[in-house]
Order: C-alpha cells, then structure tokens, then sequence
C-alpha cells in the first residue's frame, strides 16, 4: 500500500478538487495511526479530508449514512472518492461542525440529549456481528456471532504482546475471560455502533448536539459495547463509580445498573483497549507512553469486572 500523507504540501493538489478551488490553508489534524486527517480551510468552507485504506473509508461513509437516516445529526459529506480515482488512497471530506467535543464530565443536558440520539442508531438492525463492512449496499458485521467477534477482538492483542508492547497475561486474561462468560456476550441480532464513543466524538454548541463524528469504527453489535467506550474513558480519571455517574442518563438512573450489566461493561471495555492495542500496532503503533496508559487501565477493568463477578455471583446465590 503507498504510504498515507504526512504534511499539507502532499495532499494540497487533492485539496484544490475537494474544495474547488485552492485552499488558504491545510492543517495536519490528530488522528488515528492508520489513516491520515487534514483541516482544509478554502474561501468560508473549512471541511476535513480523511484517506485511509478503503475498506475504512467506505465503511465511515456507509455508516454516517445510516445515522443520517434515523435524524442522528452527522457532518455533511462533500466529497468521496471511494474508488481512488483521485488518491492513492481512499477519502472522504467531511463539512466542519459547529461547537466543540465534548468534555468527559459534559453537563448534564447535553448528555440527556445524546442518550436519545444513542438510542435512534442502537434502534437500526444489522446482520452479522464485529466490524462493519459494506456488502451489496448495506453495512453487515464480518462475524457470524457476537461472542465470536469479542473473542477475536481480544485475542488480536496477542500481536502487541508479541512486539514486547503489553504483558502478555494481561491479555490472557481478557480472552480467557470472554471465554468463560459467555451468558454475558450471548446476543441474538446486532444493532449499529459507533464502535469508539467517546465524547470528545460529540460536538455541542449553546443550541446543544450539533453533531457526531468518527464513524470509522462503526460495529454491528450489542448496544452495551458503545456504553463500555464511556467506562474505558472514566477509568483514566476514577473508576466504575465514576463511570457508572456519567452513564445514568444512558441507563436510566445510577441504581439501573446490577452486577451482572456492571460485568458485561467491564468486560466490553477491556476487550476496546485490546482491539485499540491491535489497531493501533497495525497502523504504526503511537508514542511509547500510549502504551503503559492502556496496560494500566486494562489491568483495573480486570479487577473490577471480577469483584462484579463476584458480586452477582453472591447476590444469585
């Protein structure tokens, strides 16, 4: 595969067509290690061109259409080129929001209003399970089960344990754990996800939700999964308990929550940072301090997952 663009002078000829016209300026944006995102400001317009790998892209634009569908609000596609006809690589260009991403701890109207938005993409029913791709025009898990998606997910960590990035029984554990709790994954029929929900992926202004962004990671799955990116977050800053406050208006309340739901979160979180670990060692692998930050959350959702075992254990007994 050609190598994705470093700096704005590489992408510059591609910015003209997205904008028709030159661009008074170009801005390497932060982005994930495997694709490339790019801040193109031209005339009034101020959009944001992502290349990646195809598959990557057409699943974004798949997926924002989909959200689109159901009145999520989403950034305005203005250009793809899905094909490559144009790049080495595949891209979409996407209309600036307004607002700004939201904080961990955003006030409590805007997340009662993006509980709502949540449940209108959690209400769209995909086949399939795990990572969506678009087949036949419509987007469709890659697995044929939930369980099996998770297992997979968490197991590809092994490569990062592989390259010395990760303690291996870290790892371990996370495999041997969706393994073994089974009743926990067991799910029916998928429904569309996010797939990496964090707030900083939500953009509010005064007037609220003015959109939601990053759908590359889209997921046909149990709607838990997007919940459990918020429980992933919050173990930076405290703990379940902390979590837990955050995702009341999603849960319909702080006692909404038994040992059992409490589990399920912790295990989904812990299986995010493994598939985090995966992607990001295939696409380059960040800064080394990456690294020992997610070791030490993951080795925290363990422990709290199995005292909420343990805790349902007793209470059912």
């Amino acid at each position: 595969m050609t190598a994705l663009p470093e700096g704005p002078d590489e992408v510059a000829a591609l910015a003209t067509l997205v904008l028709g016209g030159p661009a008074d300026s170009i801005t390497r944006v932060a982005s994930f290690a495997g694709n490339r995102v790019f801040r193109l400001e031209g005339g009034t317009d101020a959009v944001y061109l992502k290349l990646g790998a195809q598959r990557d892209v057409a699943r974004e634009h798949h997926a924002l259409a989909l959200a689109a569908s159901c009145s999520v609000p989403v950034p305005a596609v203005v250009w793809f080129d899905l094909e490559q006809r144009s790049s080495p690589h595949a891209g979409v260009a996407l209309a600036e929001l307004a607002g700004e991403p939201l904080e961990l701890d955003a006030p409590a109207d805007p997340t009662t209003e993006l509980a709502a938005l949540l449940a209108r993409w959690h209400a769209i029913p995909l086949r399939g399970f795990g990572l969506a791709d678009p087949v036949g025009g419509e987007l469709r898990g890659e697995d044929t089960s939930w369980h099996g998606s998770l297992l997979r997910r968490a197991a590809l960590a092994r490569d990062a344990v592989r390259a010395g990035l990760v303690a291996g029984d870290l790892i371990e554990r996370v495999v041997r754990n969706v393994e073994g709790h089974a009743h926990l994954t067991r799910l029916e029929g998928g429904r569309l996800l996010h797939g990496d929900f964090h707030p900083r992926h939500v953009y509010a202004d005064a007037s609220g939700i003015t959109g939601i962004i990053d759908w590359g990671d889209a997921t046909v799955g149990d709607p838990d999964y997007d919940l459990a990116r918020i429980v992933h977050a919050s173990f930076f800053l405290g703990g379940f308990d902390d979590a837990a406050r955050r995702l009341g208006p999603f849960l319909g309340g702080p006692d909404a929550t038994p040992a059992e739901r409490a589990a399920k979160l912790l295990l989904y979180a812990a299986v995010f940072v493994c598939w985090c670990m995966s992607g990001e060692l295939e696409g380059g692998a960040p800064a080394p301090r990456w690294w020992p930050a997610q070791e030490r959350v993951l080795g925290r959702l363990l422990d709290h997952f199995d005292r909420a075992v343990a805790s349902d254990r007793g209470h059912s007994s």
